[in-house]
């Protein structure tokens, strides 16, 4: 995936030794995501941040050390806090392994953000680094400069009721780094298609949840700032695959439309007034949205939701789980 970053430089000078304090933020994770580097030399400093319409935390910390480490002339010696153990320990444990593995986990699957460790590799190869953990939100000033240089980045790339200054909703609708319009897309085996929308058509995983019998019951693709929803096939809710009904004749169905509204209620009464069949009513889901369903004249599928309440990933995560 190719990230549209921003970025912004202010002061600074010369000289051999460096202080560097660096930080990501990420709304939504993955969602609109900043960083941020403070970099001291003696009693001067110099600032950097940008950001990107979708990303990580993650991706946004390697950015932020990736930025930094371009401010140490090659050669150089810097010293880097970051309160990232991911970035961290990545930098100094757990490359050479990844690269003598073939950029393979333990586990033997690929490296996440393999492009982003590679230039890191490269800038740190030809520079002294000394790397440094420091606990974030602890009270230490450079750490909480580079936070605030972080969401600074970030800034931009927020929906406007969520940037600094910007009247705040108690909830967003639609979540965060999402379209008002979702494609949901349903497969035989999912995990399988998954792998290969990343690897074919250039999506990332967002979020993929599981259930107990090992179907995935609700998974999110990223391709730049928009989303696809997909899910294992149901046979039991009537559902199908576009090769399983050419071959069988099956007339169960395969697709629909998430479409987020306002008011869920207000929608539902206008399109039951239009003639739309309502196939489900308004009801509260258990990841915070409340949903109604219906066919259009030609038998289509759409589902219209309102995000009502705000409910943690841990907790989807436990509930899909369980059921």
């Amino acid at each position: 995936m190719t990230e549209t970053t921003a970025g912004t430089v202010t002061g600074g000078r010369a000289d051999t030794r460096l202080d560097l304090y660096t930080d990501g933020a990420c709304s939504g994770n993955p969602g609109p995501g900043g960083w941020g580097v403070l970099i001291r030399r003696g009693p001067d400093e110099e600032t950097l941040c940008g950001g990107a319409a979708e990303t990580t935390n993650n991706r946004m910390e390697l950015q932020a050390a990736i930025e930094a480490l371009k401010a140490v002339p090659e050669g150089g010696a810097a010293t880097l806090h970051t309160d990232s153990v991911y970035v961290r320990d990545g930098i100094t444990r757990w490359i050479a392994k990844w690269k003598a593995g073939g950029w393979l986990t333990a586990a033997r699957k690929p490296v996440k953000n393999r492009d982003l460790w590679q230039a890191l590799d490269a800038l740190h190869g030809t520079r002294r680094i000394d790397w440094r953990w420091v606990k974030g939100h602890a009270g230490d000033p450079g750490n909480e400069r580079a936070d605030e240089l972080a969401r600074q980045g970030m800034a931009p790339f927020l929906p406007e009721d969520m940037r600094p200054g910007a009247a705040r909703n108690p909830v967003r609708n639609p979540p965060a780094g999402m379209q008002r319009i979702v494609p949901m897309l349903n497969y035989a085996d999912a995990p399988a298609a998954i792998d290969f929308l990343v690897r074919a058509f250039g999506f990332r995983e967002r979020q993929v949840y599981a259930m107990k019998d090992g179907r995935i019951g609700h998974a999110e693709l990223a391709l730049g700032g928009n989303v696809v929803m997909l899910a294992s096939v149901f046979p039991e809710m009537g559902q199908t695959t576009p090769a399983e009904a050419a071959k069988s004749g099956s007339d169960g169905w395969y697709s629909q439309v998430l479409c987020y509204v306002d008011d869920v209620d207000a929608h539902h009464a206008q399109a039951r007034a239009a003639g739309a069949r309502i196939t489900a009513e308004p009801e509260d889901q258990f990841y915070g949205e409340r949903h109604y369903r219906a066919e259009d004249t030609e038998g289509h599928r759409w589902i219209f939701g309102q995000r009502v309440r705000d409910v943690s990933e841990a907790e989807i995560r436990a509930t899909m789980a369980g059921m």
